[in-house]
């Protein structure tokens, strides 16, 4: 076996350090920008409450609340409870209970409801990407879930319509597939690609999916609607 040169061993250490150095800083990056977040969700919360304590008032030794206490500021939810954890008056999210259990004067985090989400952050000019979940009576398995994903054929796709595309849906294997810049325009612009297809904690399965919003949800779709219309007769010559 040929022995590696000192400027090749050299240029293997340099780049192997590079990536250790790399890996390093997009975990700190990353570490910093949830508790960032965190802090932000805080700060939120914090604020609006504050605010919101002029609009608390007593009529009678009676709690009342001025209309904008009901109001939703900032995704931020309020509601009134008493020393006891009973419900007063406010607002309640959906799933959530109006009775918390409160102990040593402290709400108990709530076991229900479960939360499971996906987060793309995609600064683009065209393209739609959407994270899914999808929960089945049977749980399929993903093989037979990628197989009836690829092999779908629409009424434009059986009629042969112009703008139809060949393939509606394309399955990318790849991990960080579909990318907007690499896959937005997949039949010219008029099909879907989905990937990243794995199993959920709360529901059966979740993928990304990524569609050309001007393109297959604006002028393209239009058209294709056009062309569907004329194939069943709807649009006649006149």
């Amino acid at each position: 076996m040929k022995r590696l040169t000192l400027k090749l061993k050299l240029t293997l250490l340099y780049t192997f350090f590079m990536l250790l150095v790399t890996c390093a800083a997009l975990a700190i990056l990353f570490s910093l920008s949830n508790r960032e977040l965190l802090a932000t969700v805080q700060d939120r919360l914090t604020h609006r409450v504050q605010n919101s304590a002029d609009a608390v008032i007593l009529r009678d030794n009676v709690p009342a609340v001025e209309t904008d206490f009901y109001s939703v500021e900032s995704d931020v939810y309020l509601s009134l409870y008493d020393e006891t954890g009973y419900f007063l008056m406010g607002r309640i999210p959906h799933g959530f209970d109006s009775e918390p259990e409160i102990k040593d004067g402290q709400i108990v985090p709530a076991k229900e409801p479960v939360i499971t989400c996906q987060c793309i952050r995609v600064p683009v000019l065209n393209g739609h990407t959407a994270a899914a979940f999808v929960k089945f009576k049977k749980h399929p398995d993903k093989e037979a879930l990628i197989e009836k994903l690829v092999s779908f054929q629409g009424l434009p796709q059986t009629l042969g319509l112009p703008s139809a595309p060949g393939q509606f849906i394309q399955y990318l294997e790849e991990d960080d597939r579909p990318q907007v810049r690499l896959d937005v325009d997949f039949e010219n612009g008029m099909g879907i690609s989905i990937g990243r297809l794995r199993e959920d904690t709360v529901y059966d399965w979740k993928f990304i999916g990524l569609s050309h919003n001007t393109v297959r949800g604006a002028a393209g779709g239009a058209i294709l609607c056009a062309e569907l219309l004329k194939a069943q007769g709807y649009i006649a010559k006149k």
